[in-house]
């Protein structure tokens, strides 16, 4: 199990590190990710510094390297200045 709670949110374009996770991932390995919610297509970088990701830009580099979606919940992944940040809890299989 590959565990990135807070992680991935400081990649922009994530094709070269789920590329990076099919060579290292064993099959029916998992994946457990948290990504900020970004409503508009594909990632951007945020005022934090961090990036959001759509829920279709992350299905579709998942799918490009042959990870299948267990789960994705949306949450409350921290506090920031007393504000929640949302986002989403993914779950892929290899």
């Amino acid at each position: 199990i590959v565990l990135a709670a807070d992680v991935f949110v400081y990649f922009g374009a994530l094709e070269a590190l789920f590329s990076s996770l099919k060579k290292v991932v064993k099959p029916r390995g998992l994946i457990l990710f948290s990504l900020e919610i970004q409503r508009s297509s594909g990632f951007s970088l945020t005022s934090s510094g961090r990036y959001s990701h759509s829920r279709p830009y992350v299905r579709k580099v998942a799918d490009q390297v042959g990870f299948t979606e267990i789960l994705v919940k949306s949450e409350t992944l921290r506090l920031e200045y007393g504000e929640p940040v949302w986002g989403d809890i993914w779950l892929y299989q290899k």
